[in-house]
């Protein structure tokens, strides 16, 4: 590998001398190697280029974005569990000569125990590029599970059973001629960790079936600290001390067998941990004057943060990655005492400040009220112009007029029947046994021939602004249900998503999670789904899904900043969501209903529902009928607006977006850590019109 230099030399006034230096660059380096893995973190590991001379290196190391490092190894933090990403590395010299790139394509470790990533691999053969792969996979009772022909040489296996061992064969297949298959075992995670503290962790796993003396943890850090101790049998759970603050951890566990060495056929299973951080200190808020907003300080831990978030009355307000910089919130409400408390972040693990209670300075809201407008029913559409005075007449005397108002929808529609719901054969398939679909909305499922049952899913048609069926409420998917839902999506030819919960809220379960946790396809029956692009944004994430009988796109909208029974502290990024929803609906054409699901499909997904379809109502038509149209949906799907909070935010929401619409969110996508995915995203929107 050669660089060039050019050398300029000026010998007189007539005439300028050229001479070119080329300098060899490094060759490559040596036995490029994962030294550890985990689920968010690799550790890389090479020996340095054999080269004649005995260069000094720096080392540039790639997996999404470039880093120098002096040293091996290196350590790549904060990636995806079950993710394949190619790594390249190569030496540069201190003339700033780039030496040869090697390559290694690696899989980080899966969060999920109902999934494992596979890689291998491709025979060492000129035609390997021409071969394609049949993986299958049985129990470990024998039991097969299921095959499947691929074409690359990693693969996800979906819907497994957690703490289960399985045998895993893959061979390869060039013009119909099969290779002699590899095996590996392989286990489904059951092994869990809970951090208690900044210093204690606590442990459980499932004891193995084979015979067995005792279990060893296994416990080591990225600063080559490690540690072990052994728990005898039939021990299943432990409790660790000592451990470092904000330090991110490997533990691997063990079977023993009766001779005191780790047993022949014992497969290590390996979890990521990291500790808690420590807290803040020194909280304190002062009220800025001629505004409604509050400025923050503190004093930061001595251990490492990742991040810090503001909490705002338990919810998130401000995410900020600088843990020692003042911070200022703002567009709060007059006359009203706030809860403060910081979260301070070590990667997944995170440690609560003491809270401060704050207020406002006092301010009249209602000023320059116009005593002419005379407001119609309160249970009608009204004009536009009339709906903020309404609002703010609402909101007086501690928000009695929606109290009154919210009273009204609860018995709507309740008195419909919900006897498909209800049959035994369908109980599990129901998230909650009170959020049951009305027989005459609910989605039906094409039957299968064997199952007289397989046309239920908790699921129901909603009206919008534009149509009767512009809407599917769903509740979030159970493990049983995953295969009933993309069933769904199929037959329906639903072509937008739009998830407002997390699939873990609180230490909860809220939602099953339905989509690919990589670029790995997933199968479920005979619908094979893949993630073409993902957009990571600070309160939402959009993926565009191929959908595979027949190729179909879907565009996955996820709001991720929507607290459980709870609404957001401000409605800023839930109406540039809305608008950026509502922009991608206005382009498409023959599809389907937009599905909007949450954890059971009512409180948040009816308060979405709502504000699209009234906003809507409010270009279209200059009016606004709140109370009439969730008594609508609430005669199609019970609770529809779960409580009086959802109900006051949804009239909070109506009241900004009616005042100032969000800018258009395509100049928000156009942010630095995206901007990769926009081209992609945008190849293939005329497909979806």
């Amino acid at each position: 590998m050669l660089n060039q230099q050019v050398l300029a030399k000026p010998l007189s006034r007539e005439r300028c001398e050229k001479c070119l230096l080329f300098i060899s660059g490094p060759s490559s380096v040596q036995n490029l190697t994962i030294e550890n893995r985990t689920a968010d973190s690799l550790q890389i590991g090479w020996k340095p280029p054999r080269d004649p001379q005995n260069h000094t290196y720096t080392y540039c190391v790639c997996l999404i974005n470039c880093t120098t490092d002096n040293e091996s190894p290196f350590l790549a933090e904060g990636l995806k569990g079950g993710t394949m990403y190619k790594i390249e590395v190569r030496a540069i010299t201190k003339s700033n000569v780039y030496g040869d790139t090697k390559t290694l394509n690696v899989i980080t470790e899966s969060y999920s125990p109902h999934q494992l990533s596979m890689a291998w691999n491709p025979p060492k053969d000129p035609n390997a590029t021409d071969y394609s792969y049949r993986i299958s996979w049985w129990r470990e009772d024998g039991t097969q599970v299921d095959n499947r022909i691929i074409l690359d040489s990693h693969y996800t296996l979906c819907s497994l059973e957690p703490g289960v061992l399985y045998l895993v064969k893959v061979t390869s297949d060039f013009n119909g001629i099969l290779s002699t298959a590899a095996e590996q075992w392989t286990l489904t995670p059951n092994f869990r960790i809970q951090m208690i503290n900044q210093t204690t962790a606590h442990f459980a796993w499932v004891n193995p079936n084979s015979p067995f003396s005792a279990i060893r943890l296994q416990w080591s850090t990225s600063e080559k600290s490690r540690g072990k101790e052994t728990y005898p049998k039939p021990l299943d759970q432990a409790v660790l001390h000592g451990l470092s603050p904000s330090t991110n951890y490997t533990f691997i566990i063990f079977s023993i067998a009766g001779n005191g060495s780790l047993s022949r056929d014992s497969i290590g299973l390996q979890q990521p941990g990291a500790t808690k951080p420590e807290q803040v200190s020194d909280l304190i808020c002062v009220s800025l004057q001629d505004s409604w907003s509050l400025k923050l300080s503190w004093t930061c831990p001595a251990s490492a943060v990742s991040k810090i978030v503001v909490l705002v009355s338990d919810q998130a307000w401000k995410n900020e990655p600088n843990c020692s910089e003042p911070v200022v919130i703002q567009g709060l409400r007059p006359a009203k005492v706030y809860q403060i408390k910081i979260k301070t972040f070590w990667y997944n693990q995170y440690a609560v400040s003491d809270t401060v209670e704050c207020s406002i300075d006092t301010t009249d809201v209602l000023e320059e009220q116009n005593p002419d407008v005379n407001l119609p029913r309160v249970l009608g559409a009204i004009p536009v112009s009339a709906f903020p005075r309404l609002c703010y007449e609402k909101l007086s005397d501690s928000a009695f007029g929606f109290a009154v108002e919210y009273q009204q929808l609860q018995d709507i529609g309740t008195d419909q029947l919900q006897s498909v719901a209800q049959q035994h054969e369908n109980q599990a398939k129901n998230r909650y046994s009170n959020v049951l679909p009305y027989d005459h909305a609910r989605v039906q499922l094409t039957l299968k021939q064997e199952d007289p049952h397989s046309d239920y899913i908790n699921a129901s048609y909603m009206p919008g602004y534009k149509k009767e069926k512009e809407f599917i409420a769903a509740q979030g998917p159970l493990p049983a249900t995953l295969h009933d839902f993309w069933r769904m999506i199929w037959e329906q030819r639903i072509a937008t998503i739009v998830m407002l919960t997390n699939c873990v809220e609180n230490g909860r379960v809220k939602c099953e999670h339905y989509w690919p946790l990589d670029y790995t396809p997933c199968t479920y029956d005979d619908i094979i789904v893949s993630v073409i692009t993902e957009t990571i944004l600070p309160d939402w994430t959009i993926r565009d899904l191929c959908i595979k009988q027949v190729i179909r796109h879907a565009r996955h909208y996820h709001y991720t900043s929507w607290p459980d029974h709870g609404v957001p502290q401000t409605t800023d990024t839930i109406l540039r969501f809305r608008y950026l929803v509502r922009e991608d609906l206005d382009k498409m054409k023959d599809n389907g209903p937009v599905l909007v699901h949450c954890s059971a499909g009512v409180g948040r997904t009816g308060t979405f529902i709502s504000l699209d379809s009234l906003l809507c109502q409010a270009q279209d038509q200059g009016e606004i009928g709140v109370f009439s149209l969730v008594e609508k949906l609430r005669r199609n799907r019970p609770l529809m607006i779960q409580n009086e909070d959802q109900y006051v935010f949804l009239h909070q929401c109506l009241l900004d977006g009616i005042q100032s619409a969000p800018k258009n969110d395509r100049v928000i996508l156009e942010h630095p850590a995206v901007y990769e995915n926009i081209l992609a995203m945008q190849d293939y929107e005329v497909s979806r019109m």
